[in-house]
């Protein structure tokens, strides 16, 4: 499961992505001592800034704490990354009957 985000700073000319990973989830679960599901269920802005937050501290993008990085945002916008699902069937290599 992954989350991503689009961050718009206050001094930024344009937004910065990320996408929180597993681990960005299990954190989340330790600081807040709520299951990861609660962010769909109830979603909050704190929620979804505090996830892109650690995204953003785990990868070395900001060195700011939680408040301080999110005193300098203009817009949050985030939404679950699109899962790759594989085909039933594998797609054929070469030419087809027909085409002999």
């Amino acid at each position: 499961m992954q989350i991503s985000f689009k961050i718009k700073t206050k001094d930024a000319a344009a937004p910065v992505a990320i996408t929180s990973e597993l681990v960005d989830m299990v954190a989340f679960e330790q600081e807040y001592n709520l299951p990861i599901s609660v962010l769909f269920d109830e979603p909050r802005v704190s929620y979804l800034t505090w996830l892109a937050w650690h995204a953003m501290h785990r990868t070395g993008k900001t060195q700011l704490s939680f408040m301080e990085w999110a005193s300098t945002l203009e817009d949050l916008s985030g939404e679950e990354a699109a899962e790759i699902v594989p085909l039933e069937s594998p797609q054929s290599i070469g030419s087809s009957p027909d085409s002999l």
